[in-house]
């Protein structure tokens, strides 16, 4: 007993301390467990929230465990790839350094490039159209009696008009021609195309007829059909006359496409009345 009352005294200053600091250490602690316990009162509904999606996380986690060991050899993989990488990483650097001059030389070719495929994309229906058109006629084909291979043929078919049927001294005033026609300008084909050149357009009503050298020369059979399905009977009436828009590329109006180089990569934009 004599030896606990000697450290006892030994040690009076540090009981001493401790029961000064005791008062405050309870404070804080209410302090503390009030506001463990307002937390608790808060985190209690997203817990509950949490409840499902941890329910369906568990069976990720239980693939995940099964897949563990294929990304375990995967990161043992990737140390030869890393040990690769001090060399390869520094050299790609080098060439993409090197790069830059070649590619500053494109700048000026795309400034060209762009335009044109910038217009052509103001027809992709047109171009869509020709591809579509050109495995449908080249693909169509018949049986043949006889035989067993059918026959393959083009679907095709050739204007029947008097330009061609003979060489004329100038155009006819029923010619309509436009080689820059608006993209969808077929659409306007039952009320008549636009033209791109009209300075021989009357209006007048064609009478064509067979002149007297032919006369004798062929078949009435063959000057019959010429008659009735080449030149109308002797009475063709004319196309509209109507003058197509200038095209409005890049705010420059002109009477056909004009493009030019592009400074910022497109310019062209589509053709406007």
């Amino acid at each position: 007993s004599n030896r606990v009352f000697a450290t006892t005294a030994q040690r009076s200053a540090e009981i001493q301390a401790t029961f000064k600091a005791l008062p405050t250490f309870e404070k804080e602690s209410s302090t503390t467990l009030k506001r463990l316990s307002k937390f608790s009162a808060n985190a209690n509904p997203v817990v509950t929230d949490l409840r499902p999606a941890a329910k369906e996380l568990s069976p990720t986690l239980v693939q995940l465990s099964a897949l563990a060991p294929d990304l375990k050899k995967l990161f043992s993989d990737l140390n030869p790839l890393i040990d690769a990488s001090k060399k390869g990483l520094p050299a790609t650097s080098e060439f993409l350094d090197q790069l830059h001059p070649l590619l500053a030389e494109f700048d000026g070719p795309l400034k060209q490039l762009n335009p044109i495929l910038d217009g052509a994309g103001l027809y992709k229906n047109e171009l869509t159209a020709f591809f579509a058109n050109s495995a449908a006629a080249t693909q169509a084909s018949a049986a043949v009696p006889g035989s067993a291979e059918p026959a393959h043929y083009l679907r095709t078919s050739n204007p029947l008009n008097p330009e061609m049927l003979a060489q004329y001294p100038k155009r006819l005033s029923s010619n309509r021609t436009n080689p820059y026609p608006f993209p969808g300008d077929s659409s306007s084909l039952p009320t008549g195309l636009a033209s791109f050149e009209t300075r021989q357009c009357t209006g007048q009503t064609l009478t064509p007829t067979l002149g007297p050298a032919v006369d004798g020369l062929l078949p009435d059979t063959l000057r019959d059909g010429i008659l009735k399905y080449a030149l109308g009977g002797g009475n063709i009436a004319a196309p509209p006359c109507k003058q197509q828009p200038r095209f409005d590329l890049g705010g420059t109006l002109t009477q056909f496409p004009q493009l030019k180089a592009s400074a910022k990569g497109v310019e062209a934009g589509a053709p406007q009345p």
